[in-house]
C-alpha cells in the first residue's frame, strides 16, 4: 500500500465525492463524500494501482477517472482544482509527499498554487536570502524546501501588466516544528479589477488539519 493525502482546492464544484479503488485488487472501495472547498484528508493508505473517480457531490457529474501506479510505502500528495482550460473540468495534480521534517527545529514546505488566473507566485521573506517559492505556476507544486521553524513576515506577489500585486501575511512556522506541510496560497485573481481579489494562505498539516 501507498499512502496518499487529498486537498481539494476545486473553487467551482463544491463540494466533490471521490471514489477510490485498485485497478488490480478491486477489494478496497472508499469513497469520500462532501469532499468541499479547502478540505483535506489524513495520509490515507491506498492501493499501488490507484483509480480515483471524481464527481460533483450534488449532481453526481463525473469529471473523469484518473489512475496512478505507485511505490510501496510512499507517500503522495493528490490536489484537485479548477482547470483554467474550460469550464467542466477538474484537475488532478501528483505530488511527493511527507510527513516529517529533517530536524526537530526545521519545517519542510511544499508550496502549491491554487490561485485561479494568476499568473507565476513569487513567496519571499526578509528572513531567508533566497525565495521560498520562485516563478511558480497555476497548478504546480513547489516540492518540499526546509526552513527554519520560525516566525516569517511573507510577501506572495504576482507580475499582472507590469505591476506587482502583493499579498502580504504573517506565517508562524514554530508549531509545525519537525513536520512537513503544505502552504497553499487559493483564491482567485481578477485581472480587470485587482481589487476584486482575494487570496488566502493556508497551512496544511499531514494530519489533514487547515490552518489560516
Amino acid at each position: 500500500m501507498a499512502h496518499m493525502q487529498f486537498i481539494n482546492n476545486d473553487l467551482w464544484f463544491d463540494p466533490l465525492s471521490v471514489a477510490m479503488a485498485g485497478t488490480v485488487d478491486s477489494t478496497m472501495d472508499t469513497t469520500l463524500s462532501d469532499f468541499g472547498y479547502l478540505g483535506a484528508t489524513p495520509f490515507l493508505e491506498v492501493p499501488l494501482q490507484l483509480m480515483l473517480i471524481v464527481k460533483e457531490d450534488c449532481s453526481g457529474y463525473e469529471f473523469g477517472q484518473f489512475t496512478f501506479d505507485l511505490e510501496e510505502n510512499d507517500h503522495y500528495l493528490i490536489m484537485f482544482a479548477t482547470d483554467t482550460a474550460g469550464y467542466g473540468g477538474i484537475l488532478t495534480i501528483l505530488s511527493d509527499g511527507e510527513t516529517s521534517a529533517s530536524s526537530p527545529t526545521m519545517v519542510s514546505v511544499n508550496a502549491f498554487h491554487g490561485v485561479l488566473y494568476g499568473p507565476p507566485l513569487d513567496i519571499t521573506t526578509p528572513e531567508l536570502p533566497v525565495p521560498i517559492v520562485d516563478d511558480l505556476s497555476y497548478g504546480e507544486f513547489s516540492g518540499y524546501n526546509e526552513v527554519p521553524a520560525l516566525a516569517y513576515p511573507l510577501d506572495f506577489s504576482f507580475e499582472l501588466y507590469g505591476e506587482t500585486i502583493s499579498f502580504n501575511g504573517d506565517v508562524d512556522l514554530g508549531p509545525y516544528a519537525g513536520s512537513a506541510n503544505v502552504i497553499m496560497a487559493s483564491g482567485w485573481l481578477d485581472t480587470y479589477m485587482p481589487y476584486y481579489s482575494y487570496v488566502g494562505v493556508y497551512m496544511i498539516h499531514p494530519d489533514g488539519r487547515l490552518k489560516i
